[in-house]
């Protein structure tokens, strides 16, 4: 009221300051339930055996897969809407530019681009800023606004239901079109709407049901199942690297502390 610096705050103008500000924030942990590896390993079975030549069924399977193996948060490829807010979002959501199979070495790897993510909405983060040194160059040298925090999968070949060559390149073959960069990954029924957060929760849930799991099981079980699993058989340091949790470090990788064939 008398044109003098909030004593509280010690700051003039500080509504403004705050709405510039990027704030660190920590909220309570919520447990979520972890989806049993058998209910997947049935799931995947079912659609390998009978439904291989659906290409909805497949992109199930597909996309089980890269979130088992990413720990991703189901965000990044499912929007909630078709239309509107939380529809659709090029800065967020996968495209197909974002998805790339590549030979390395005497196997397949599935290199999977992460853009803006809970915890780095604005994609500020080390990784999205410094391509890894065992990325294709090709996939490095994008545009400098692109973020290059992709994610390398490793393929499993002597596993048909965890082999992420196999469900891509049957997916790919299925959709039986080339498609544009920009497109989403993941689709619709129709093909050409972007597949959505319910639609994808509505089809696992009930796969998962009728494959030996409950109602409690939801996509977010893939990605602590994904956790639980890598901790176990790979160890904390490179799982935590991984899953993108480690974001203390302004290296020029997530990878920088471990060999190449041990992340795949």
């Amino acid at each position: 009221l008398q044109h003098k610096s909030d004593p509280a705050m010690g700051c003039e103008f500080f509504r403004e300051l705050m709405r510039s500000a990027s704030v660190l924030t920590a909220v309570p942990g919520e447990p979520r339930k972890r989806v049993e590896l058998d209910v997947l390993r049935n799931i995947l079975s079912d659609i390998y055996t009978n439904h291989w030549g659906n290409w909805v069924m497949v992109q199930l399977g597909l996309i089980i897969n890269i979130l088992l193996f990413t720990f991703s948060r189901t965000e990044c490829p499912c929007p909630k809407n078709f239309t509107g807010p939380d529809s659709f979002d090029l800065n967020k959501h996968w495209q197909v530019r974002d998805m790339s199979l590549r030979r390395s070495g005497d196997g397949w790897v599935l290199w999977v681009r992460f853009k803006a993510i809970k915890q780095d909405a604005r994609i500020e983060r080390p990784e999205a800023r410094h391509a890894d040194p065992n990325l294709p160059p090709d996939m490095a040298a994008g545009d400098k606004t692109d973020s290059k925090d992709w994610v390398p999968i490793g393929d499993v070949p002597d596993d048909p239901l965890f082999s992420i060559s196999n469900w891509y390149m049957q997916f790919t073959r299925l959709l039986g079109r080339q498609r544009a960069p920009e497109e989403p990954f993941f689709l619709a029924e129709d093909g050409r709407r972007p597949y959505t957060y319910s639609a994808f929760a509505g089809e696992f849930k009930r796969s998962c049901i009728a494959h030996g799991g409950t109602d409690r099981d939801a996509p977010h079980g893939i990605r602590v199942l994904g956790y639980f699993l890598s901790k176990s058989g790979n160890g904390l340091d490179l799982t935590v690297a991984h899953g993108g949790w480690s974001a203390d470090s302004d290296g020029h990788s997530r990878y920088d502390r471990f060999e190449h064939t041990a992340v795949l």
